[in-house]
Order: C-alpha cells, then sequence, then structure tokens
C-alpha cells in the first residue's frame, strides 16, 4: 500500500487568458525598463554637460525640450539628447498600447475580479493586473490561508542544523 507522500502532488494549470495577461505584463514590464535606461543616459549625458535644472523630467517631449533649450547652441549633443527623446516617446507609445491589450483581456475575461481589486486603496492597474495574472481562479483556493501561504503571507519557520530562518 503506497502512501500518499509518494504519489505526485496535482499541480494547478493557469488558464489561457491568465497566461497572455502575464507575457502582456512581462512585455510592458520590460518596455518600461527600456524607457527607465534611456531617460537615466540621458540624464547622465546632461549632467555630464553641466546641464542640471531641466533633468527633472524627462519623462515627456516637454521635458526632452527643455533640456536641448539649455544645452544651448550645440548640434551633437541636441541630436543626441533628440534621438534619446525620439526612443522615449516610442517606447511610451509601445508602453500605451500593451496597456491597451492588457486593459482589454481584464475587461473581457477579469472585469469583476480587476473592479473588485482596484477598489482596494493603495492598488491600482499594473497592481491588479498582476494580482490577477498570478491568481487566475481564485476558487481554487479552499481557504484564506491557503491563498495567503500561496503568496507567500504567511509566516513560517526552516530549520537546519543550528540555522533557523523565519
Amino acid at each position: 500500500e503506497m502512501s500518499s507522500k509518494n504519489h505526485p502532488q496535482l499541480v494547478y494549470m493557469k488558464s489561457e487568458n491568465c497566461r497572455q495577461l502575464k507575457t502582456l505584463l512581462n512585455i510592458r514590464r520590460r518596455m518600461v525598463g527600456t524607457r527607465a535606461r534611456i531617460i537615466l543616459q540621458a540624464k547622465s549625458t546632461l549632467r555630464g554637460l553641466g546641464v542640471k535644472e531641466s533633468q527633472r523630467d524627462l519623462k515627456s517631449k516637454n521635458g526632452f525640450a527643455r533640456a536641448i533649450y539649455h544645452l544651448g547652441d550645440d548640434p551633437f549633443y541636441e541630436a543626441m539628447i533628440g534621438k534619446m527623446s525620439l526612443e522615449s516617446s516610442e517606447e511610451t507609445a509601445k508602453i500605451a498600447a500593451t496597456e491597451k491589450q492588457i486593459m482589454d483581456l481584464i475587461e473581457q475575461f477579469f472585469s469583476q475580479e480587476y473592479a473588485w481589486l482596484i477598489s482596494i486603496p493603495g492598488i491600482s492597474f499594473v497592481t491588479a493586473a498582476t494580482i490577477l495574472s498570478v491568481v487566475d481562479d481564485i476558487d481554487r483556493f479552499q481557504r484564506a490561508g491557503q491563498f495567503s501561504s500561496y503568496c507567500g503571507l504567511v509566516p513560517s519557520e526552516h530549520s537546519s542544523g543550528d540555522k533557523v530562518v523565519h
């Protein structure tokens, strides 16, 4: 007679909609990182040129335009910062298009759950979408404690020899 320890554990397979949502969120995260790197490179270039007053807000075309204005008449750096401005704008447009795809998927398959999530203070679009992509079907958890444990919110202790990790 085999004990239950020898039987393989059942694994929950997330829905296709959930996997698509997670893929779109990963793509969005990569694009946000790319835009951040472009902005950091522009700030670094401007800082190296002694331009400080325009570095605060490079997330918009106006912010980049102010930076270019403070460069004076330097065609090389104007062109470089202009190129970074264009690249940043392109990433922003791609992010917006991906966010629309995410929202369309949510509205089609997770609208009620999304509405519940964003009603919680501190939960916004990206956090709610991420929770939906991870949880998928909340009914697969029989108790709140199981869900908390799945999210890693339940304190636990692991010990090995003299080492105890809480």
